[in-house]
């Protein structure tokens, strides 16, 4: 079968570069015929550019000040976009032609059998991606096969000037799966029981599958892998104490003070690498935890601000019976420093779980 998928594929992003492939990949070895849509709308075309950041700074002895002191992080944000096209070259199979609105989609439909919209963030309505409605599969014909997979609303509720307008669109769906348990509720609320709650794509491979790209990009040495979003002051002490205690270097993903090595240009091939071979993973990403999961890595991760943000992180510590694995403060972080995960025990209940979501994908395309 021809199937085409539109998620966020091309944003500059560890996790929505590598559910991407994941979705594409296990696809493909059901033996589908899979491309990913370059949909590419103004919204998600503006990283690593050289344009003003806003209107204010747009004067000509102000703007040439401006590009003058941002272009060291301008030069250096070039090695990380280089590292993601590289990959998207690689491993991404993307329709030759580009599309940059829902309106370019309809007059141009790629042609597909069967089309899934999912997952990562692709309805939340606080950014544009959950306004739009290529999104949410509007672009494809009433007599065209629609499915949304794991797609993620990542907010607690739809703003409410788009309650209505998402209702709407995700009604002309021929199925319904979301990533979050608590996505549920928000479909129930606008009045659609026939959701289901499935894995992130990235769980529909397995270990071995995923080694098969893993590319490390340092020498072996035992280390902690930090990925941190927002610099938090309770990791920088959890991993300055582990570390100490278990004789481990520090390597982050972004500049630390405390860091050893840092790998701010890290392609989503080296990540994944970066998890499978680190001691302790400590971070408060979503697909942080997602590939410690997969690799069987001992982890913790920490709240971040926003309860938008943790509870996709909650959500999948739910379905794996892992919410002893988040730290909310010091007193709980000395208790869970000396505790380690017995896999064994939850790798049951997670395999059941992405067992249904293989189902749910097999029984719906």
């Amino acid at each position: 079968m021809q199937i085409k998928t539109i998620t966020c594929h091309d944003v500059y992003n560890l996790g929505a570069s590598l559910q991407a492939y994941a979705l594409m990949k296990y696809l493909e070895n059901c033996g589908h015929d899979v491309e990913i849509i370059d949909y590419k709308p103004f919204y998600l075309d503006h990283y690593f550019d050289f344009t003003m950041v806003s209107p204010r700074f747009d004067k000509p002895i102000i703007k040439w000040l401006y590009l003058i002191a941002k272009f060291p992080s301008r030069i250096a944000a070039l090695k990380t976009r280089d590292a993601f096209d590289l990959f998207k070259r690689k491993y991404l199979k993307i329709t030759n032609t580009r599309y940059t609105t829902n309106d370019d989609l309809k007059n141009n439909l790629p042609p597909a059998d069967c089309y899934i919209c999912g997952s990562d963030m692709i309805w939340n309505s606080e950014h544009h991606n959950g306004k739009d409605p290529a999104f949410f599969l509007e672009f494809v014909p009433d007599n065209k096969r629609k499915i949304a997979y794991a797609a993620s609303f990542a907010i607690e509720y739809i703003v409410p000037e788009y309650k209505m307008k998402n209702q709407q669109w995700i009604n002309r769906l021929d199925a319904i799966s979301v990533r979050e348990d608590t996505a549920l509720k928000i479909l129930a609320n606008i009045n659609i029981k026939r959701g289901v709650h499935v894995v992130d794509p990235v769980f529909l491979l397995s270990a071995t599958e995923w080694n098969k790209i893993a590319r490390f990009p340092t020498e072996s040495e035992r280390y902690i892998f930090v990925y941190d979003f927002e610099k938090n002051p309770l990791i920088k002490k959890i991993a300055i104490q582990y570390a100490k205690k278990e004789n481990c270097k520090i390597f982050s993903v972004y500049p630390t003070s405390y860091a050893d090595r840092s790998f701010p240009h890290l392609a989503p091939d080296e990540f994944l690498a970066m998890i499978k071979n680190a001691n302790l993973v400590i971070t408060n990403s979503f697909h942080g935890i997602a590939f410690s999961i997969i690799y069987r890595r001992n982890f913790f991760t920490i709240k971040r601000q926003g309860q938008a943000v943790n509870s996709r992180m909650e959500s999948l510590l739910r379905m794996c019976n892992l919410e002893n694995r988040l730290i909310t403060d010091e007193k709980n972080a000395d208790q869970i420093l000396n505790s380690n995960i017995e896999y064994d025990t939850i790798s049951s209940q997670l395999e059941e779980k992405i067992a249904f979501s293989k189902k749910y994908l097999e029984e719906n395309i």
